[in-house]
């Protein structure tokens, strides 16, 4: 079923790109990127370096210190190289337990960790959208499809933390729970760090590290349209590429690719010829081809790693 799946998203990804190769001006298309401005393209591939040190300091305030900034920067190129091959984006998942070498810390604090990445970072994607979008003042429906789901989204992220933080009946559901034992970890490990995360006041710098990766990564999507001489408002990237983005989270394609193509030649439209928008959106891939790339040694080192004795580590805070 699972290998059933994962073709199935490789088909709808590659038929949702050929139909829109079909059905641009291939000349029009060439002609943009003859006239890609340079400067532009350039910093747009620099700030990758601010991305990923922001990543870095966020996944060592979670792990500790033990967490040598080399390691956790292999970590996360390793998840994204294979959150591109994995579904539902389980490179976090391998990222996790491999925390667990470097840093004493057990598998399910592991896991816990990349949870609360991904639940901060979902939140603050939402939240610049639903500010960019009303700024705008986006109607058109597939606006409001954005809308929908970011909605969805925040409502999970509210459900995350009152499971969290709400005090139940240990006799009822947590209980439940607890009789199946890895979830159990899980949920307790998950517990712990997100309750000494929000009572301590640590809850609000996670969130600023993924506000902050974020609008870096808006800003490198300035880049990218200026690069290829996007000419309307600067109101529509900040507002519409959360929404195309978080349009590609829905999990029929492989890393949004092609349903993220689709929503930002569509919802630019107003501004820009599908020619731009497809050329744009090609550039945006760049954010997780170049990391994936760059993340194949790391796997391959991971791989190797796993065959040997694990080192003695000391946690640390």
């Amino acid at each position: 079923m699972k290998a059933f799946k994962k073709i199935a998203t490789v088909v709808i990804s590659a038929g949702i790109i050929v139909a829109i190769f079909w059905q641009i001006d291939i000349a029009k298309f060439a002609a943009v990127f003859a006239e890609i401005k340079w400067p532009w393209f350039i910093a747009g591939l620099l700030c990758f370096m601010p991305v990923y040190m922001v990543l870095v300091s966020r996944l060592r305030y979670l792990a500790g210190r033990a967490l040598r900034p080399g390691d956790a920067l292999r970590l996360i190129l390793a998840a994204s190289s294979l959150n591109t091959v994995l579904p539902s984006k389980g490179g976090d998942l391998v990222k996790g337990m491999f925390i667990k070498r470097y840093t004493g810390r057990s598998v399910s604090e592991g896991l816990s960790i990349v949870v609360l990445e991904r639940v901060s970072d979902l939140t603050a994607l939402v939240v610049i959208m639903i500010a960019g979008l009303i700024l705008l003042g986006n109607y058109a429906a597939e606006g409001l499809f954005a809308w929908a789901i970011g909605m969805a989204l925040l409502g999970g992220a509210i459900f995350y933390f009152f499971m969290h933080l709400y005090n139940f009946n240990e006799g009822g559901i947590i209980r439940h729970l607890r009789r199946i034992p890895k979830i159990g970890g899980l949920y307790d490990a998950s517990r712990t760090l997100v309750r000494r995360q929000v009572f301590e006041g640590g809850i609000a710098r996670v969130f600023a590290y993924s506000l902050a990766s974020w609008l870096t990564q808006l800003f490198q999507f300035f880049c990218f349209f200026y690069a290829l001489g996007f000419e309307g408002p600067a109101m529509a990237i900040v507002g519409l590429v959360p929404a195309a983005i978080v349009i590609g989270l829905l999990p029929i394609t492989v890393a949004g690719f092609g349903t993220r193509d689709l929503a930002m030649i569509v919802l630019f439209a107003p501004w820009a010829p599908a020619e731009t928008m497809a050329g744009i959106a090609i550039l945006s891939h760049l954010r997780y081809i170049l990391p994936g790339l760059a993340g194949l040694v790391s796997v391959r080192q991971f791989l190797a790693e796993t065959s040997q004795p694990e080192p003695a580590t000391q946690f640390s805070e």
